[in-house]
């Protein structure tokens, strides 16, 4: 035990010393910039579930439903092949860039 303590003192500084290490990858002048919450993300509309008594959407791959905050905005509606968000800017729709599939007991109506 006596003989660890110093060995783990040596070590120490070595991992300091890794940390200022610069990658010989990275372009120079490159620097990790996290975004703030002024850049505005666009919300891509992914895919509309419907099921008996509940609705739900996936957007930019996270679910929500009626009521749920996305971003700056809240789902005020759910239909087919797009939803409506609320936000302090006004209303405005995401729409599903694919074709709506029913199911196979909708189609036999």
């Amino acid at each position: 035990m006596n003989r660890l303590i110093p060995a783990m003192l040596l070590i120490i500084p070595l991992f300091i010393f890794a940390a200022e290490l610069h990658d010989p990858t990275r372009p120079g002048g490159w620097a990790v910039v996290e975004p703030s919450e002024s850049v505005h993300q666009d919300l891509v509309l992914q895919a509309v579930f419907f099921n008996p008594g509940a609705k739900a959407v996936l957007i930019n791959g996270s679910t929500y439903r009626v009521g749920d905050q996305v971003a700056d905005s809240t789902v005020l509606q759910i239909k087919t092949d797009r939803v409506v968000l609320k936000s302090q800017e006004g209303e405005r729709e995401l729409m599903l860039n694919m074709p709506v599939v029913k199911s196979r007991h909708e189609a036999q109506r």
